[in-house]
């Protein structure tokens, strides 16, 4: 009877292992899809991202051209590679991002449910420009519609906008400069002086 016991506690101990396996599965599979995609669309943006630096770039334009067209490092075949290139040119086109960018961030990346291949939407902040891209593994990036209610990247921490690094606690509004000139501080009038004796002087 005790034996029997323990196998049971074994038994249901293995079950639930295996229910926490299966829950815990899509959701980690879904966070490894959405990483991959980021890091892929990271990859292609800085492929064609200005370094500052005459007409270099911060990574690769021909990997960015190759991972945008067929989710690869490197297209061997001369001929797809220059229609990969012409493509991704008329891509960047499409959203006025050709061709060079300054700055990105990416804000937001999700598995798309029920779509094969398996595709992640990924949202990108493109010099102040909110995008939405499609990122199907091992095919064509695609440009989609912004999800709704999707923000822009906060601003990160430290940095003011031009606006308030320049005011200081002196500084006034408009409204309150036009209210200073109908009400002007009127200064106090100066005391009299009367003479108190041979050449003394003094304030009332």
């Amino acid at each position: 009877m005790k034996l029997r016991s323990i196998f049971i506690f074994f038994g249901v101990l293995i079950g639930l292992g295996y229910l926490g396996y299966v829950l815990l599965q899509t959701p980690i599979k879904n966070y490894a899809l959405d990483r991959e995609a980021k890091s892929r669309i990271e990859a292609i943006l800085k492929g064609f991202q200005s370094s500052g630096v005459e007409d270099k770039v911060v990574g690769n334009e021909q990997t960015a051209i190759c991972l945008w067209a067929e989710d690869i490092y490197l297209i061997t075949n001369g001929e797809i590679l220059g229609k990969a290139s012409d493509n991704f040119d008329r891509w960047r086109k499409e959203k006025g991002i050709f061709p060079r960018i300054k700055d990105f961030k990416i804000v937001d990346a999700k598995r798309i449910d029920g779509i094969t291949p398996e595709t992640v939407l990924v949202t990108v902040e493109i010099d102040g420009q909110l995008l939405a891209m499609r990122v199907p593994k091992g095919h064509q990036v695609t440009w989609d519609d912004v999800p709704i209610g999707t923000t822009f990247a906060a601003q990160p921490s430290g940095q003011k906008s031009s606006s308030s690094s320049s005011s200081s606690g002196n500084s006034k509004t408009l409204g309150e400069k036009m209210l200073d000139k109908k009400n002007p501080k009127k200064e106090p009038a100066p005391k009299p002086i009367r003479q108190t004796g041979p050449n003394t002087f003094s304030n009332e």
